[in-house]
């Protein structure tokens, strides 16, 4: 529309060629002066609206998109040009990118001021119109059991409910969102055996067995409100493999490349490591302070952390604090009552000189077996998810969702109601 009201493009538009389709159909192009005032909420509302159905470029693109605003309030793109539907969040790089390449596409190249656009269009537009589903981050939950993102380029899932293991290469409507630092997990093997993992673990038998519930309760259980997790302590003296037994939890568990990193000592810090993944994992921990104490307590029931966008909005934001740790380090350094209450401590035992092996043998002989755990820790899943309902809590412990999965486990292993579940109460008190 020219500045005379007319259907004619006006200069701007013409000189950039394929850019505008001179369609009236259009949003009217905004000329800037300083008597402009303000337009109003509805009348902006409303060209967002025209925006969504134009014909020219760059509101053209946003046609290729249909949204959903998630659980968290997040609003994403859902995309499906592979195997599986997946979710690509509105304003993220992967999405930006998308945006781009359908523009060269059509022979254009798209500014930095019209992807903010586009970005401010399909946010405002899938908040007030989208469809709320569910987006979920490696691990969701489905009727009767659980899916997994493989974090593969097709979005291979892994569907496992009670004894049985699925994968789904196409067809599934569970929708995922990844992280930029998301690897994908090693291809399950057809067949399985968790126990091949027991070589590889510096532990005493039983506290391999809670280990291996630990690993199993994590993968199988999805950021949502009901979910508790069991913070995983890895106590042991230098040289005794904490650093390797760590990046085995990862390729188990969520395969990242952020991998470990330092406690952050904010709690804002804190919120974003562990909103981007999975399990976070933290090395070479001394102590920390009270309220970071505090905020570990929270992000293994669930809660959020308050905070302002700018320091000169009043407005309070909540920032999502919920999610698996792995705590790394030498000395005895969960001392809070409470917090022990929620960690499991594995302590490593001392290696032997000849004992010893480099990191990179042992990585690469666990990686030659990895597929074969891979599988077998998703069957072992399937198998205590079969005996979960109606499994026997002969030691009810604060975290008793996870005292409900070693009680499932006593059952799938064949062993008297209580001796894991005993174990574990041992575990605890010895850390209090």
């Amino acid at each position: 529309v020219a500045p005379d009201g007319t259907d004619e493009p006006d200069a701007t538009a013409k000189n950039n060629g394929d850019r505008s389709t001179g369609s009236s159909g259009g949003l009217p192009v905004s000329h800037s002066s300083e008597s402009q005032t303000e337009p109003r909420t509805d009348t902006v509302s409303h060209a967002k609206s025209l925006a969504l159905n134009s014909d020219r470029f760059p509101y053209s693109l946003l046609r290729h998109f249909d949204l959903v605003a998630s659980n968290t309030g997040r609003v994403h793109a859902v995309m499906a040009d592979k195997g599986n539907l997946y979710c690509l969040p509105v304003g993220s790089p992967a999405l930006n990118q998308r945006l781009r390449a359908i523009a060269l596409e059509q022979g254009a190249l798209l500014r930095k001021h019209e992807l903010a656009e586009l970005n401010e269009i399909l946010s405002t537009h899938g908040e007030m119109n989208g469809q709320h589903q569910d987006v979920w981050y490696r691990v969701a939950k489905i009727e009767n059991g659980i899916e997994i993102d493989l974090g593969d380029q097709m979005h291979t899932r892994v569907r496992i409910r009670p004894d049985k293991v699925d994968i789904i290469a196409n067809g599934s409507s569970t929708l995922f969102s990844r992280a930029s630092s998301t690897r994908p997990f090693v291809k399950p093997a057809e067949k399985g055996d968790h126990s091949l993992i027991r070589k590889y673990l510096n532990l005493d038998d039983m506290t391999v067995t809670l280990f291996i519930g630990w690993l199993t309760y994590t993968l199988a259980h999805p950021k949502s409100a009901n979910t508790g997790y069991v913070h995983l302590v890895v106590k042991g003296d230098q040289g005794s493999g904490k650093s390797f037994l760590t990046k085995l939890i990862h390729e188990l568990v969520d395969p990242s490349s952020t991998g470990v990193r330092l406690l952050p000592r904010a709690g804002k810090d804190l919120a974003i490591a562990i909103a981007n993944t999975h399990v976070a994992s933290f090395d070479n921990i001394r102590g920390f302070a009270p309220d970071i104490a505090d905020l570990l307590c929270v992000t293994a029931t669930g809660g959020s952390l308050p905070s302002r966008q700018l320091y000169t909005d009043d407005t309070e934001h909540a920032l999502p604090l919920h999610g698996a740790v792995v705590l790394n380090g030498i000395p005895a350094f969960v001392t809070q009552p409470d917090l022990a209450q929620r960690c499991l401590t594995v302590s490593l035992k001392p290696l032997k000189p000849e004992a010893r092996r480099s990191e990179s043998d042992l990585m690469a002989e666990f990686e030659s077996d990895l597929p074969v755990i891979l599988r077998g820790l998703f069957e072992y899943i399937a198998k205590i998810l079969k005996h979960y309902p109606n499994a026997e809590v002969t030691n009810p412990e604060r975290m008793l969702d996870y005292a409900r999965w070693i009680a499932a486990m006593e059952k799938v292993d064949g062993v008297p109601a209580g001796v894991y579940q005993g174990a574990y109460s041992h575990q605890l008190h010895e850390a209090e």
